[in-house]
């Protein structure tokens, strides 16, 4: 007697999921394994260069994740381990061993893409002990002080020996991940999830938000020196960072571009407005031309997230604090490193270079 079975069929990569694994490599290992930096001698952002591997040899083996060194380094145990100091998620892993199994099918357009469809999120209420300051900024007249303290924006005046309350206001329904005054002190924009609000910059009242064109939290902003327009970084956590340029008048997004491999914790502008500098959890500082949207500067040197980045007066260095405990002086022209100003006890936040002398704040 003959008798058939009938063998589990494995269904075949769909094209959404090959774009997701090219995603994948895109984030975690493209900024150490491009033409510029060759970590290995191995680059990573074409199949072809995939496929010829590093110094070591071959990364994938087709069809053979379980032989590919690519997938075996991305175990929590792997020595070496990649990508260094951070772990993929398990799913993650998984749609790269079926992608190497699959012959490593590429997808270069889903590498210029934005990362993601924005992810479906419902805001609930914050717990009322919920207090947390994830954002502060100073007026331009330096007598007013808007805080962001848990979802509520809180002013206050800090001319006299101490600082008094002189409004506050719900802002957002989860934190206010960041601030920014306007040049002419008279508005205030927050940003938090999907969604930035300007307000009236005496009496906190809203004046006006907006939501669309926006993918996930609003890390950061900052106003171009005439106040028509400002600058958001836009991104969900462990995707592609967004740099967004924005019309204050009317919100609409006038220009957009993936700036790094990962969120985009701090934004610094030069005086005039010229220069952008960007700090990324890629561990990476880039320096923009805001006209162009072209990158005329990276600066490598962190060994975590960069979360704070500030310019002297004349733009001519840049200063950075991350999450390795370390604050770097950079040289903007040269894109050199100056100077390390010493480990700290714990991450560096936020950074103020104070104007006309050499003194900084950390």
């Amino acid at each position: 007697m003959l008798i058939l079975f009938a063998l589990p069929v494995r269904a075949a990569l769909k094209p959404v999921e090959t774009a997701d694994a090219m995603r994948v490599l895109k984030t975690n290992c493209f900024s150490c394994h491009s033409e510029q930096k060759k970590k290995g001698g191995l680059v990573m952002i074409t199949r072809e260069a995939l496929l010829k591997g590093g110094d070591d040899g071959a990364v994938i083996i087709l069809g053979k994740p379980e032989e590919s060194p690519l997938i075996s380094s991305l175990a929590v145990d792997a020595d070496p381990h990649m990508p260094p100091k951070k772990q993929i998620a398990t799913a993650q892993i998984e749609l790269l061993r079926r992608w190497v199994k699959e012959g490593a099918p590429w997808d270069a357009a889903a590498l210029k893409d934005q990362p993601s469809a924005p992810r479906a999120v419902s805001l609930a209420s914050l717990p009322a002990a919920y207090r947390s300051v994830l954002a502060l900024a100073l007026s331009p007249d330096a007598k007013r002080l808007a805080v962001g303290c848990g979802n509520e924006i809180v002013l206050y005046d800090v001319t006299g020996k101490e600082p008094v309350v002189v409004s506050r206001a719900s802002a957002h329904l989860d934190p206010v991940q960041s601030v920014a005054w306007s040049p002419d002190g008279k508005r205030i924009a927050s940003g938090a999830f999907r969604r930035i609000v300007f307000w009236n910059g005496e009496s906190l009242a809203q004046e006006r938000e907006i939501i669309g064109g926006l993918t996930d939290r609003i890390a950061a902003l900052r106003f171009l020196p005439d106040g028509k327009q400002f600058i958001a970084a836009d991104g969900r956590v462990s995707e592609e960072g967004t740099v967004r340029i924005i019309e204050a008048a009317t919100g609409a997004v006038t220009a957009s571009w993936v700036a790094h491999g990962d969120t985009i914790f701090d934004l610094a502008l030069s005086h005039d407005g010229k220069l952008l500098a960007t700090a990324g959890g890629d561990k990476l500082v880039k320096i923009w031309d805001v006209a162009t949207r072209r990158e005329t500067a990276r600066f490598e040197g962190h060994t975590a997230q960069v979360l704070a980045v500030a310019f002297d007066e004349k733009a001519t260095q840049l200063i950075s604090g991350g999450a390795d405990q370390h604050l770097k002086l950079w040289d903007v022209k040269t894109k050199e490193r100056i100077n390390s100003l010493g480990r700290h006890t714990s991450a560096v936040t936020s950074l103020a270079w104070v104007q006309g002398g050499p003194t900084i704040f950390a």
